[in-house]
């Protein structure tokens, strides 16, 4: 996560009506439910100290930018298809991506293994996957970072397995209203502690409750007369634990998707308040609102 040079009170951590499916590229819709996504057990909706249980996210994605002339893990995405991955456009504007993790769990560890119930569960390798394509979304623009979104086509499909397995997306006119229903949404993140510390290894989940529009815009022009949430934005309450470090990271709910209950991504992390408490305050990237995009992006690409 940077500063944005000319909002000092908030930091990158990071129009469109909603699409109807008819809006929706039935070439990217058939690419985007080609495999079963949003999988989980239900035991894995438990947290030990925040921390998901081990593959229990297998959509998780971590990407490797160029910044600077060093290459390092950067920002964070999602694994939508076999061949897409979905983060944040701030992520990969003026970068160059190198390459995108799938797989892990524990940064600091080359093998992550846990113990459940007396057994020890060891995850596979990660994979780490090159690039063919960046795409973000043609109307991002860095200064109020409005459709802070973008796709990155890897450079060969991706075998789907247990611990590697797209995320859903909002397909639907239903899913997309969820938005503005829900109470909460999950932030699945690895992060930083605070702005000076070292990077939190684990991957961790926490709830945010969603923040009513008006008192988001509010609450952000007492500092920023001239910042204005986008129609295509929603904002959440942070959470003390995962506030920095998260750009791309997914916001989700297990919800029902074609009639079973699945992971569906609702938000990516966008921006957010220097501080790092319950009430501070997130701008997110509404999903939704970009699935006539999303699908029209991969439904044009596939390999």
């Amino acid at each position: 996560m940077t500063s944005i040079a000319p909002l000092s009170y908030l930091l990158l951590i990071g129009c469109i009506a909603f699409g109807s499916a008819a809006e929706l590229s039935q070439e990217g819709l058939r690419e985007l439910q080609k495999h079963e996504c949003g999988v989980f057990d239900k035991k894995d909706l438990a947290l030990n100290n925040n921390e998901v249980n081990l593959g229990s996210r297998p959509w998780m994605a971590l990407l490797k930018i160029v910044i600077k002339d060093e290459e390092r893990i950067a920002c964070t995405g999602t694994l939508i298809s076999d061949q897409f991955v979905l983060t944040a456009g701030h992520c990969v504007s003026g970068f160059e991506v190198k390459l995108v993790r799938l797989g892990e769990h524990d940064r600091s560890t080359d093998l992550d293994c846990r113990t459940y119930d007396n057994k020890e569960k060891c995850l596979p390798a990660v994979e780490d996957i090159g690039v063919d394509e960046v795409i973000i979304h043609p109307d991002f623009r860095h200064s109020v970072h409005p459709n802070d979104i973008a796709l990155v086509k890897l450079s060969r499909k991706v075998e789907i397995k247990d611990h590697i397995r797209p995320i859903c997306l909002p397909v639907n006119a239903e899913l997309q209203q969820k938005v503005d229903t829900l109470e909460s949404m999950l932030l699945t993140a690895w992060g930083v502690e605070n702005r000076d510390s070292d990077k939190l290894n684990k991957l961790r989940e926490v709830a945010q409750a969603n923040v009513d529009r008006a008192k988001c815009q509010e609450s952000i022009q007492k500092h920023h007369p001239t910042i204005k949430i986008d129609p295509a934005q929603f904002c959440t309450y942070m959470n003390g634990i995962l506030c920095h470090g998260t750009s791309g990271s997914p916001l989700s709910s297990p919800v029902e998707y074609a009639g079973k209950e699945r992971f569906v991504q609702f938000g990516i992390v966008t921006y957010g308040e220097t501080r790092c408490t319950t009430e501070a305050l997130g701008v997110n990237t509404n999903v939704a609102s970009f699935m006539p995009w999303i699908t029209g992006v991969v439904g044009e690409k596939p390999q």
